[in-house]
């Protein structure tokens, strides 16, 4: 449960695509069970075939997002209410594509929850072991450094800006949004360590072949459902199906390319330098304080907000461009 409510809220909440959604039967019967069961699903195959590095989880990442052509059909024909931005290539809307297939699904939806979960893992550990909770190879990504708070502070940063933006600036809307989603996490997060004596480990979210095929079999449902019955008008021809088809194949053989992972080895200790609650604690505050700090210069914000959108492009395509040449370098190396 822990892990879906981080996929939705860094995904939907940050986004400002589902604004007050623990009020809304949608959200917690069709939203929150999609992003859950896609997050179990992609993390499952990457620890069962051994692709769980950073960068194996942003191109598992981007088969997540893959999700927006048969559910939502965002796509192929764009946003619910606007056309494709800047139109299409057989079919598929090319901003649309870059933005929530390069970005946003991968690391928003995927990636950072996963981060995460394991830095609320490892700050729960009450040994010596802490990463023991964790995957080995993110350990440089649950350090402190310049670099990984430059990471999740945009996070929450963007957060902010969406949140507010589709709230139309009123700051107890978009406040009590932010409060609800950090309430709701920190309820299972409460519940796992007082049960689990203190610790608990990404290892516990990895599936039987009982669960993977349940989760599966639901993933598969909820296409061949919403597929015929959301928004039927926004079905494409043949020709984009086979490309939406086309980038499945790319991707996974991206995966494939890249060496696995020995997630089983030991690192040594470095508890005084993990990030912790702590950090947490501090990103989420400053996402209220710029909440209320956009909700007073709207004007400001929107040119703001607009220019974050616009940076998805440049981020998404050099994050695809990296990823994939580190994991290819990391192939020929082995």
């Amino acid at each position: 449960m822990l892990i879906g409510l981080l996929s939705m809220v860094f995904a939907e909440a940050f986004s400002g695509s589902s604004i007050l959604w623990f009020i809304t039967e949608w959200a917690w019967f069709v939203t929150l069970p999609l992003y859950w069961s896609h997050t179990l699903l992609f993390l499952n195959l990457a620890m069962r075939t051994k692709r769980t590095s950073v960068g194996q989880l942003y191109l598992w990442g981007i088969l997540f997002g893959l999700y927006e052509s048969w559910v939502t059909k965002v796509l192929w024909a764009g946003y619910f209410t606007e056309p494709p931005l800047l139109g299409t290539v057989f079919g598929l809307a090319i901003a649309e594509n870059i933005v929530l297939l390069l970005f946003w699904h991968p690391i928003m939806a995927f990636v950072l929850p996963i981060l995460v979960f394991q830095i609320l893992s490892q700050a729960g550990s009450t040994s010596n072991e802490g990463m023991e909770t964790t995957f080995p190879t993110h350990t440089s990504f649950l350090q402190r450094s310049q670099r990984n708070s430059v990471f999740y502070l945009y996070a929450f940063i963007i957060g902010s800006l969406f949140m507010i933006i589709s709230s139309e600036y009123d700051f107890i809307v978009a406040g009590i949004t932010a409060l609800g989603s950090l309430v709701l996490i920190l309820i299972p997060y409460y519940l796992i360590k007082r049960r689990g004596g203190g610790s608990f480990s990404i290892q516990s979210l990895r599936l039987g072949r009982k669960g993977l095929a349940v989760t599966a079999a639901y993933v598969i449902l909820l296409y061949a459902i919403t597929f015929p019955v959301l928004l039927p008008e926004r079905i494409p021809g043949i020709e984009t199906i086979i490309a939406t088809l086309f980038i499945y194949a790319f991707v996974i053989l991206l995966i494939y390319a890249s060496p696995p992972v020995d997630e089983s080895e030991s690192i040594p200790s470095v508890d005084s330098k993990l990030l912790g609650t702590k950090e947490l604690k501090r990103w989420y505050g400053l996402l209220f304080i710029l909440l209320l700090i956009w909700a007073i210069i709207p004007d400001i914000t929107i040119i703001i907000g607009t220019l974050v959108y616009l940076s998805y492009f440049v981020i998404g395509s050099l994050l695809f461009m990296s990823m994939t040449i580190r994991e290819l370098v990391r192939r020929v190396r082995s």
